[in-house]
């Protein structure tokens, strides 16, 4: 009697920005995967009987059948999917959605080490092009993130103790910095931009360029809206 252990394959993909390219890739490996099972599928069957693979997208509420389409919808998108459909069914969906991890779903006729290895390479892609920092934080232990949001709390909470005025801003600015780095790691979603890898410089430039602007004013807001107070609770107790 053998003892095997059962593996799930998981769903859930890196975080990552991603291009046509990428969205290439992604579509030739599922219907390359799954016209292979269709067609074993049909000769096992020996059966005359075609089967169309299509895809799908879908991009926040338009859905959309080319490549073309999405260039022509152009900029980027949060929430995107690329079905890929037969028969009315649905055999798999890559699924990006705003914050949470982007997904894939591969279904029947696939068989496990077909899937497994789609899985893989699907996941490689994502890879490249994931956002390293937002990963490696959501990969931490358990406790480590229990002890992060146990020191910005403890920081946070000694601001108005402090009796210096000195040492109150520097606790404050310790604290803003900390909550900045928690809420863009939070808060900045995975993508995909409809404009192909080669022309990402300019994209990115822009993009980056957004996030430093906002992180900054978040920043900045807070510092100023702190020292704003603690000059008027100066002030009023002379």
């Amino acid at each position: 009697m053998a003892i095997k252990r059962i593996r799930d394959l998981p769903n859930e993909l890196p975080h990552a920005l991603i291009y046509l390219d990428d969205v290439d890739e992604i579509r030739n490996l599922l219907t390359e995967a799954y016209a292979n099972a269709v067609e074993a599928r049909r000769k096992e069957m020996k059966s005359d009987r075609k089967t169309e693979i299509k895809v799908v997208y879908e991009v926040d509420d338009l859905k959309m059948d080319s490549v073309e389409d999405l260039i022509e919808y152009g900029s980027s998108a949060k929430n995107f999917k690329l079905e890929v459909i037969s028969d009315d069914s649905t055999h798999a969906e890559f699924v990006m959605h705003s914050f949470f991890e982007p997904r894939l779903r591969l279904s029947w006729p696939l068989q496990d080490d077909v899937r497994w290895a789609v899985y893989g390479q699907v996941k490689a892609i994502l890879e490249r092009r994931q956002l390293r920092f937002k990963n490696a934080i959501l990969d931490w232990p358990e406790w480590l993130k229990i002890s992060s949001y146990l020191l910005t709390t403890i920081v946070f909470g000694y601001v108005p103790l402090a009796t210096h005025g000195l040492v109150r801003v520097c606790l404050f600015v310790v604290w803003a910095m900390l909550l900045t780095m928690i809420l863009y790691v939070a808060f900045r979603p995975s993508r995909v931009f409809f404009v192909r890898s080669h022309e990402r410089s300019k994209l990115s430039a822009t993009a980056r360029q957004g996030y430093i602007k906002a992180i900054a004013l978040l920043f900045i807001g807070g510092v100023v809206g702190k020292l704003i107070d603690l000059l008027f609770a100066h002030f009023k107790t002379k």
